[in-house]
C-alpha cells in the first residue's frame, strides 16, 4: 500500500521487514534495489542488486541494473565484468553488450569496445 501512494521510505520498511522473514525471495530483494535506485541511493541499490542477482543469477533485469549502478558510480572495471558475466548467462543481452561497449571505451579498451559494439550492431 505505500509504495501505491507514493511512500517510498515505508515501501521499503515493508520490503525489508518481509526480507527478514524470508531471505531468500529474490523478488522482494529485487524491489528493494528498485527503491533505492529510485532514491538515487547507489551503493544501497548496487548491494540489493547484487544480492538479487545471488539468489536469482538468471534475472537479468538485476543484472543489467547492476551493470549500470557501478556505471553511475564511475566504477567502469566492475561494470564491465558485470556485462561479461551477463553475457555468459545470456549470450544475447543487447543491453549487456552495449552498456560492456561503453564500459570499454570509459576504461580506454577501443579495440574491445569496437569489437562488442559491432557485435550488438551499434558498430
Amino acid at each position: 500500500m505505500a509504495l501505491q501512494d507514493g511512500d517510498l521510505t515505508g515501501a521499503l520498511e515493508a520490503y525489508q521487514a518481509a526480507l527478514a522473514i524470508k531471505p531468500n525471495a529474490s523478488k522482494v530483494q529485487f524491489q528493494i534495489a528498485k527503491l533505492y535506485f529510485e532514491q538515487e541511493e547507489y551503493e544501497k541499490a548496487r548491494d540489493a542488486f547484487a544480492a538479487t542477482v545471488t539468489l536469482d543469477p538468471k534475472n537479468m533485469d538485476a543484472r543489467n541494473s547492476l551493470g549500470y549502478i557501478y556505471e553511475q558510480l564511475n566504477n567502469y572495471e566492475a561494470a564491465a565484468q558485470v556485462y561479461e558475466d551477463t553475457l555468459e548467462v545470456k549470450s544475447h543481452n543487447l543491453y549487456a553488450l552495449n552498456h560492456l561497449g561503453l564500459a570499454y571505451k570509459q576504461l580506454g579498451r577501443l579495440d574491445d569496445a569496437e569489437r562488442v559494439l559491432r557485435k550488438s550492431g551499434r558498430g
